[in-house]
Order: structure tokens, then sequence, then C-alpha cells
């Protein structure tokens, strides 16, 4: 705009107005009785080109430009505040590709790829574009992922800092250190906000979190007080203890679980002695015979009749449940809370102590226990054993751990394992599966690789998803979910080439949603690869 179009709109300033008001009477009253005067040099007539031989359409051309200039054509407010700071200079901005790839991924809101793609480009020293920033920022703010909220908050850098300070939701991302925070949670906030402030606070402060959860304690429903005691379990360690057993005196068996669980994790804790005295009395083993009739190592078992006060302190309850009787599921329970220690130090190692639990008429609730110990300590002794030895093990006549049980144990049991360990057993199974007709332990061994595969990994599974689209003509959900949410964001992507080569041709029986699954792979896949060459580190 001109100055001199500016300085004669601001000395025109209430015109407008009144000339709205002149149109609107003109035209209630008839143009022809009360015409108003039509005068020149004021700012909205520049946007009209009036017929000055015929009225009524000068009188319209003057009322639109009117209406027009009065939406659009008005001099902003002047601005009272401070001058903005301008945005840091950024010259790490990813490739343009990779960029690209970005755009794709938000658009397509594949979250999964979006924290690879932020890592990587992390470890390259590079961020994210400045039109990507925005989305970003309002991802993280609705997240509730904490490690992809983190990586955002990196991969947006400086320029994303500066933004956020303009927006007083997206500031809050970037605050830290506010010793005052947990405490306004804690008075104000709902459950999901108290927990996560409580388990922030035990990260940083173990006693004070501590203090805080006993200053409303007595006011708090039972459910709440179990779900606050679970978030003890970050920074547990054996000064956790006394809190822990003086909750197993809660009037509400749920929070005695949750205590009984964490007291579990301490080494030599009371609560673990107090189960192991237990199960002396009521678990023995016996060695092989090898005399006139040879028997097999089993164990001998003796079933709790019931729980008395001390076991239901201790969290312990006869009552029937996932198809053991009250008994065996005493039984089971008192097994899941034991260390695991207890048993090896006894010279035999866990593929003894299944073999002959497996001859055993209680090998069902001996078992169940043996996992859930094994997952509460993340011993991957002890869950490599349970795998081979009975999740992946062949299904024996009236075997009582039966497919259902062995097949839902097999994701919680490689959890356990380290990666390397967790492939190694998965190329085995695959390896044996290969003549197999039913693929269910194997698929679930895949979904349960739960990282980044390496290339031998990755190129055994494309090999056994060539068998299963071969064999199988049917598009059951596993399938669908394997080529869908397991295997592009798991494989490596050295294997792009060759997913390529070997699905690019669909097959006769496809239908056409498999059809589509599969290039969707392929394509993912690809992205992937060329994503981590664009972010590969720049000398």
């Amino acid at each position: 705009m001109s100055q001199s179009v500016v300085a004669s709109v601001a000395s025109f300033a209430p015109a407008p107005q009144e000339r709205w008001k002149q149109l609107v009477s003109a035209a209630m009253l008839g143009i022809d009785r009360a015409a108003p005067a039509f005068g020149s040099g004021v700012p909205w007539l520049s946007l009209a080109t009036p017929n000055r031989g015929d009225l009524a359409e000068t009188f319209l051309e003057e009322l639109s430009a009117l209406a027009i200039y009065q939406l659009a054509g008005r001099l902003g407010e002047p601005y009272a505040g401070s001058r903005l700071a301008p945005a840091p200079n950024e010259n790490r901005f990813c490739p343009p590709l990779a960029g690209r790839h970005l755009v794709t991924i938000l658009a397509s809101d594949r979250l999964k790829l979006l924290l690879e793609w932020l890592t990587v480009a992390m470890q390259g020293g590079w961020f994210a574009p400045p039109e990507c920033v925005p989305l970003l920022l309002a991802l993280a703010h609705q997240t509730k992922d904490a490690t992809l909220r983190a990586a955002i908050l990196v991969g947006v850098g400086g320029r994303g800092r500066w933004l956020a300070q303009q927006n007083p939701e997206w500031s809050a991302l970037f605050v830290g250190g506010d010793d005052s925070a947990p405490e306004q949670d804690w008075d104000h906030g709902s459950l999901a906000e108290r927990l996560a402030a409580l388990g922030c606070l035990r990260r940083s402060d173990p006693t004070k979190a501590s203090a805080l959860v006993e200053s409303t304690w007595s006011n708090e429903s039972a459910a709440d007080r179990a779900a606050m005691v679970e978030q003890f379990r970050h920074g547990l360690s054996p000064a956790d203890e006394p809190w822990l057993e003086s909750r197993l005196d809660d009037r509400s068996r749920q929070v005695r679980i949750a205590a009984a669980e964490l007291l579990a994790r301490i080494p030599n804790s009371a609560l673990g002695q107090r189960m192991t005295q237990r199960l002396a009395t009521h678990v023995s083993y016996q060695a092989a015979t090898r005399l006139v009739r040879k028997k097999p190592a089993t164990l001998a078992v003796t079933l709790p009749e019931k729980a008395d006060d001390a076991m239901t302190r201790d969290s312990l309850e006869a009552k029937a449940k996932g198809g053991l009787g009250a008994g065996a599921a005493l039984l089971s329970q008192m097994v899941a809370l034991t260390p695991l220690q207890y048993w090896t130090s006894q010279y035999r190692e866990p593929e003894t102590w299944l073999s002959a639990a497996l001859s055993s008429d209680w090998a069902l609730p001996l078992v169940m226990g043996w996992k859930e110990a094994a997952c509460r300590e993340q011993n991957a002794l002890w869950a490599e054993a349970l795998l081979t030895s009975v999740s992946l093990a062949t299904l024996k006549k009236n075997d009582p751990l039966n497919e259902h049980y062995r097949l839902e144990s097999i994701a919680p049991l490689i959890g356990c394992l380290a990666p390397n360990a967790a492939q190694a057993l998965a190329v085995r199974v695959l390896e044996a599966s290969k003549r197999a007709t039913q693929f269910a332990r194997s698929d679930t061994v895949i979904q349960a690789l739960d990282f980044p595969w390496d290339e031998p990994t990755s190129r055994t599974i494309v090999e056994h998803l060539a068998t299963r689209l071969t064999k199988e003509a049917a598009y059951d959900y596993t399938l669908r979910h394997l080529l869908t949410e397991v295997v592009p964001y798991h494989v490596s992507p050295n294997v792009a080439q060759e997913l390529a080569e070997r699905f690019s041709t669909p097959q006769a029986d496809w239908s056409a949603k498999l059809t589509e699954n599969v290039q969707e792979l392929v394509s993912t896949v690809r992205m992937r690869g060329e994503m981590r060459a664009e972010l590969a580190p720049s000398t």
C-alpha cells in the first residue's frame, strides 16, 4: 500500500461506517428519491469502476466495494507488544528427499516410521524442515508416547523451540525442572496426570514420592492406591521394601498384589524368603530311578489346602482360576512370587526342573508360575528354557499345556531375551517350520521380535513370508498383520531389493487386498532404505 493511500485511509477513519449508513438509508428510501452524493478520494472507490451514466450501477458498485473494504481493506491495529526475536538460523535441515519422506509419514500417520525417521535424523545430526515443525509440535503436545515426544523435541531443533515459545501449549513441552509441578498435578490433576507426576518423581526423588503418596493415601480408592503402588517400579530398590511391606496390610487385595509383585523383584526380600519356606513344604525333586522299573525324574507336589492369614497378607488366594483348581492356583501363585534363584541354588538347571515338572501331575501350575517369575525378573536363562522345553516344544498326547497357552506365553518370554538371542531363536524356529503346514508358532515368534532385525534374520523372515504366501492362499488375520504392522517396520532396509524381486509380481491366487498390502510392504521398506541413506551423517 502506498504512503498516499495510507494517509488517505488514516484521515478517513470514521467515514466507512458513516458512508455505509448513508447507502443503507438511500436503499430503503429509494436511490431515485434520496440519492447519496458520490464523492471521490475515498479508498474503497479504488476497488470499484462506477458507471456514472447509471445511478443504480454506481450505487451497487460503491456498496460492494465498501463491503469488501470493511472486511479486508481496513488498517490493522498497531502492535503494542515487544518485537518478536527472529528464529535461529539453522544450517542442518535435512536433505530435500528426507524432508519429503517426513511429509509423507506425517500425512499417513505412520508413527512407527516417524520414530525411526527422528532417530536416524538425530544420529546423522539433522533437523526436521521448517514446514514440518508445526505439525511435529502439535503431535508432541497430543501424544502420550514419552519416547516419541522426546524424539520430536530433539528433531525440531532450535527453530522448533523458538516456535514453541509463541504458543503456551507448545512451550510447556520444553519446560522442565519445576519442583512444584508434581505437587500441583497431585492436588489438582486427573488420575493419569497424578500417576505421571508420581512416576517422574520416583525417578528423581524416591523419598519425596513416598511422602507425596502418604499425604493422601487414606482418601484414595482401592484401584487408585494399587495404581500408585505400581509406579514404585520406577527406581525400585531395597530401600523401598519397608514401605511396600507395610502395603501388605492394606484391606484391598488389589493393593496387596501390586505390593507383592514389587517386593518379589527386590533381591532377598522378606516376601521372597516367606515364599521359599512355603514351597519347600509343598514341592520336592525326585530323581530318576534305574532299578527294576525305570522312572524319569519328577516332582512330588502337595497342594496347599487353603490360604491362611499370613498367605492372605502376602496376596495369595485359594480360588480356582485359569483352568486351575483352588489348590493348584494357590501353588502357582507361590511359584510366581518365589525368586528363581531358589530353584537353581539346588544345583539344578531350569531345564532339569521343567523336565521333572512335565513328568508330574502338576505341570500346568508349576510352568505358569515359573513363566510369571521369569517375566517379572526378566530372567533370560529361565525364559529360554521355558521357550525351548514348553512353548515351542512339540505338543504330546494328553499334554496338560494346551496349544493356546503355549502360544500366549511366547511373546512375553521372548521379551526377556536380548535381541541377538531372540533372533537366533527365531531363526531356528523358522528353519524348522519350512515344511510345516501350520504357521501359528512361527508367526507368533516373528510378531514377538519388537525391535529392528539384523540382515540374516530379515532374510530368514522374508523366506518365511514367501513360503506363507505360496502355501496359503487364504488371507488370514495373522498374515495381514505381519505384512502391514510387523515386517515393514522391523525388517532390515538392506533387503528391500530382495523383497521387490520376490513379491513384485502378484500370484494368481492373491486377492486385490493382499496384492495391495504386499506392494505397500515393498514400498515402505524401500522408503526406509532411502530415508536412512539420505539422513546418514554428513561430512
